[in-house]
C-alpha cells in the first residue's frame, strides 16, 4: 500500500506547490510510482510549474463520475520516471457533487502508486478537509511571515482535529533577515506553529525564473531549494538528512 501525503497551508503563496511538485518528481526520479494531485478546483498551478500546461483533458471529477477511467485521466508527465499528474477539477462549472466520496477514493488510489502527493488549496476549507481526512501524514508549509505562521498553525489545528500526522516545513528562509531580527528564526517559527520540523527551504533567486520557463524545479541541482526538497523527499523515504537551509 503507498502513502497519501497532502501538502497544505494555511495561506497561499507560501510555495506550498512548489514543494509538493518538488517532493513528486524526487520520489519519482528514485523509482517510486507517484501519483501528484492538483487540488484547488479550476484555479491549480501545478501544470505550469511542470511545463505541461493545457495538457490534462480529464480530471479526477470525471473518473468520479463514472465518465473517465482513471488509466485515461492520469497523465504521465515523464517518460524517464514514473510520475503522473491528476487535476481534481479543471472547471468551476463541473459538478461538484461526487467530492463527498473524495476520501474514501483517496484512499482505492494510494493502493495504486508508492505515493500519492496531494497539492490542496490554501486555507481550510471543506475541499482541504476531504482531502487530508485518510492522509498518512500532512505536511504544512509556512513562511518567515507572521500572518503565514498564524495560519500554519490554524491549519495544523484542524488537521490535529482530524487526528492526521503532521510536519512543518518552513519555505523562503533569509538568513540575514533573521541575524537583523528582522524575520523570526527557525525555533520561533516552530514554537508558534506547534508542529515537528520536516525540512527548511531557502529563499532562491532560481525559483521564479524556472516556474516562469515550465521547467521542473527539482531537477536543477543547481538550486539550493531543489536540493531542500530533494532532502525532504529522502526523509519521507525514511533518510537520516541533517536540517539545514543551504
Amino acid at each position: 500500500m503507498g502513502k497519501h501525503i497532502a501538502v497544505a497551508s494555511g495561506k497561499g503563496g507560501v510555495g506550498k506547490t512548489t514543494l509538493a511538485g518538488g517532493l513528486a518528481g524526487a520520489l519519482a526520479a528514485s523509482g517510486r510510482s507517484v501519483l501528484l494531485l492538483d487540488g484547488d478546483i479550476a484555479l491549480g498551478n501545478l501544470d505550469l510549474m511542470l511545463g505541461i500546461e493545457g495538457e490534462a483533458v480529464h480530471d479526477l471529477l470525471e473518473v468520479l463520475g463514472g465518465s473517465c477511467p482513471l488509466r485515461h485521466a492520469a497523465l504521465r508527465i515523464s517518460k524517464e520516471h514514473p510520475l503522473w499528474y491528476l487535476p481534481l477539477a479543471l472547471s468551476m462549472r463541473a459538478d461538484l457533487s461526487p467530492l463527498r466520496q473524495l476520501p474514501e477514493v483517496l484512499k482505492v488510489l494510494k493502493e495504486r502508486f508508492d505515493y500519492l502527493i496531494v497539492d490542496c488549496p490554501a486555507g481550510l476549507g471543506e475541499t482541504v478537509q476531504r482531502l487530508t481526512e485518510h492522509a498518512d501524514l500532512a505536511i504544512v508549509v509556512t513562511t518567515p511571515d507572521l500572518v503565514a505562521i498564524r495560519d500554519a498553525r490554524r491549519t495544523m489545528q484542524l488537521l490535529a482535529e482530524q487526528r492526521c500526522q503532521t510536519r512543518l516545513v518552513v519555505n523562503r528562509i533569509r538568513p540575514r533577515l533573521i541575524r537583523q531580527g528582522a524575520a523570526p528564526d527557525v525555533d520561533d517559527i516552530i514554537d508558534r506553529v506547534g508542529a515537528q520540523l520536516l525540512g527548511l527551504i531557502p529563499e532562491d533567486a532560481l525559483v521564479t525564473p524556472l516556474q516562469n520557463a515550465g521547467i521542473p524545479l527539482i531537477f536543477q541541482t543547481a538550486s539550493p531549494a531543489a536540493r531542500q526538497i530533494l532532502d525532504v523527499a529522502r526523509r519521507l523515504e525514511g533518510e537520516h538528512r541533517p536540517l539545514r537551509f543551504t
